[in-house]
């Protein structure tokens, strides 16, 4: 049985719609949501465990329709509990726990707000028996200046937990492939640490997991070395660094040089809390007092992953606020690497360049007038590097790092999907108008946490031949409390299926000819059969 509630969302409601003005991009609007699903995951890592086994892995969904321009969000998370619900939903109000990625208090809400007018999010916490649903419509909020905002709690059976954000309506314009493909990459790149250490799961749609490419770290012999001595040892180009900001903030990690120059690689990523804030395509961090000018060797094959701590990043995670620490960290860096065996002589001197017997070294950074200037500034500080010797890192397990870039699985045939949907049967069909003939590829779903008894599916129209008709992919949610109960055979799913996509087509056509209300009525028709 379905309850109403309210929470209320005060104390200004208005500032929900000065959200929609951050300076944000899609990107890192929904990176807030999966930082909420890892927060979630380390606060309750525990209760997860003791109900899932010690293998338990955190998986994200992340689903962006381009027929309707909706973006839905899964996680198999915690959860929000009932103590945690009402702070979760109201502006600006700072959770209990600060130190992991929720801190702010406002990821969700911001993001959600920053790309539509219209969400909602159902969830259910470990430890509850109770669903909960909330819908924001910030038009209507700011407008009546609701206060009180109505959500609906359902006892369930099901012994899950897990967090549904349902993005419709969006305005923004990244749905054609170009923009999603470089969508994924980025927050791919922005993962890689809990990706790398199998942490996460992340998801797209009905794609296999995203892994990342290995590209391999030099390993050769000093440039000045072999000049003496052609039978030189090779070294593995990497090192440890370490830099103390003072009051508790420092830096770990370490910088490499890559075999091959790939300028679109190269560069330092910077994590905080083991998400990268830096460092991405779109925010390539490659200052050039450590890689000279674009286009140089170094821009082309310097590489490196730092993780700080204890310095501050900006509401919306895409940058640090360096209050004045940023100078002198990259002058030690800069140090560092024309310690020899120098990484600036190296760089500029390709492997196939040492086989050969070609020792010309180009001129480097390593003489920029820059630097020179700058050298008798750089603090005292102890360096982890290791002994300056030819044996760099012997404790490196491999030659090869994984980067930014994913890849698809596909070659990985026996990898199983994401076992939101298992066994789903596809049926096809045609739906006539007088403005022109849709055909229909229907799934039916055992995905339970399908929010709408019927929803759009746009992977199961990518491989189809282009058509005069229109094409339309949709699920029907098996799950779903209506289907349970009045659909028994397979006689009736098939009638619902027919109902469910005249309702879609309906909304499509009624768009088409400038109609924005028409996902009112089927959100509505949802939660009339919700209640039958």
């Amino acid at each position: 049985m379905q309850k109403d509630l309210e929470i209320n969302i005060r104390p200004k409601v208005s500032i929900l719609y000065t959200l929609r003005h951050l300076p944000y991009d899609e990107t890192y609007a929904i990176a807030e949501f999966i930082d909420n699903a890892i927060d979630s995951y380390y606060k309750y890592e525990k209760e997860l465990k003791e109900i899932e086994g010690e293998n338990f892995k955190l998986k994200i969904n992340i689903d962006i329709s381009r027929t309707n321009k909706k973006i839905t969000i899964k996680d198999n998370a915690a959860g929000i509990n009932k103590i945690e619900y009402e702070r979760a939903f109201v502006a600006a109000m700072l959770p209990s726990d600060r130190t992991g990625l929720s801190e702010f208090g406002m990821g969700m809400k911001s993001a959600a707000c920053w790309l539509s007018n219209n969400w909602q999010v159902r969830t259910k916490a470990v430890g509850e028996e109770i669903e909960r649903t909330i819908i924001f419509n910030i038009a209507e909020i700011v407008e009546k200046n609701i206060e009180n905002l109505p959500y609906f709690e359902e006892e369930v059976v099901i012994d899950k937990h897990y967090t549904i954000v349902q993005i419709s309506n969006t305005d923004k314009q990244f749905f054609n492939d170009k923009d999603i493909k470089q969508l994924k990459q980025d927050l791919t790149s922005i993962y890689r640490h809990f990706i790398r250490n199998e942490i996460i799961e992340l998801t797209f749609g009905d794609d296999l997991p995203e892994k990342f490419k290995n590209f391999e770290i030099l390993n050769a012999p000093f440039i000045d070395d072999l000049k003496q001595n052609t039978e030189s040892e090779t070294i593995l180009w990497k090192r440890d660094i370490g830099f103390n900001f003072g009051n508790g903030s420092n830096a770990k990690g370490f910088v490499c040089l890559l075999e091959t120059g790939i300028s679109s690689v190269a560069g330092f990523v910077l994590f905080r809390r083991g998400r990268v804030i830096l460092g991405t395509d779109k925010n390539k961090f490659a200052p050039e007092l450590i890689f000279g000018k674009p286009g140089s060797k170094t821009a082309q094959r310097l590489y490196g992953e730092i993780h700080l701590d204890g310095i501050n990043v900006t509401h919306t995670k895409d940058n640090f606020q360096w209050d004045n620490k940023m100078e002198n960290f990259l002058q030690f860096i800069r140090t560092e690497l024309t310690k020899s065996p120098s990484f600036y002589k190296q760089v500029n001197v390709s492997y196939l360049d040492i086989k050969k017997g070609n020792f010309k070294v180009e001129p480097n950074i390593e003489n920029n007038s820059i630097i020179q200037n700058t050298q008798n500034s750089i603090p005292e500080t102890p360096s982890l590097f290791g002994n300056d010797n030819k044996t760099l890192n012997t404790n490196i397990p491999n030659t090869k790092i994984a980067l930014k870039q994913s890849q698809k699985q596909n070659e990985k045939k026996e990898e199983s999907k994401p076992d939101l949907v298992q066994n789903p049967k596809i049926s096809e069909f045609s739906i006539e108008l007088q403005t022109g003939k849709w055909n229909v590829f229907m799934e039916r779903s055992d995905d339970f946490t399908m929010n709408e008894i019927v929803d759009f599916a746009d992977y199961l129209i990518h491989d189809k031949p282009k058509s005069n008709n229109k094409l339309i992919g949709l699920k029907l949610a098996m799950k779903h409390r209506f289907i349970q109960k009045y659909c028994t055979d397979d006689s009736k799913i098939e009638i619902m299926e027919k109902i469910a996509a005249s309702l879609i087509v309906a909304e499509l056509t009624a768009k088409e000819s400038g109609s924005d209300s028409m996902y009112e009525i089927r959100r509505n028709v949802n939660q009339v059969l919700n209640r039958m």
